[in-house]
């Protein structure tokens, strides 16, 4: 069982980079289109190079293991905030 959670755990340290590393890449090439996006849906265009850090910098850094658990829990953190309704 041992085995299986390791090998569970290398594929998802592979693929969940891969991921972040191709939304960010989108976002890098895409720029004044995915700043319109984001103003339209009401963020802040300014927020964006936070965005391409957070996913770019921080699927890298898991790619590589540099700091994952950190970068794990701030990407859950943000996506579980993107999920929760504002009233």
């Amino acid at each position: 069982m041992k085995k299986l959670e390791d090998v569970g755990v290398l594929v998802a340290r592979i693929l969940m980079p891969i991921l972040f590393i191709t939304a960010g890449w989108g976002k890098i090439t895409g720029y004044a289109g995915t700043q319109q996006y984001m103003e339209a849906m009401g963020v802040p265009g300014a927020l964006l190079p936070l965005t391409i850090l957070l996913e770019f910098g921080g699927g890298l850094a898991i790619l590589f293991g540099f700091l994952t658990r950190t970068h794990r829990a701030v990407h859950c953190g943000l996506y579980a905030a993107d999920r929760v309704p504002v009233p």
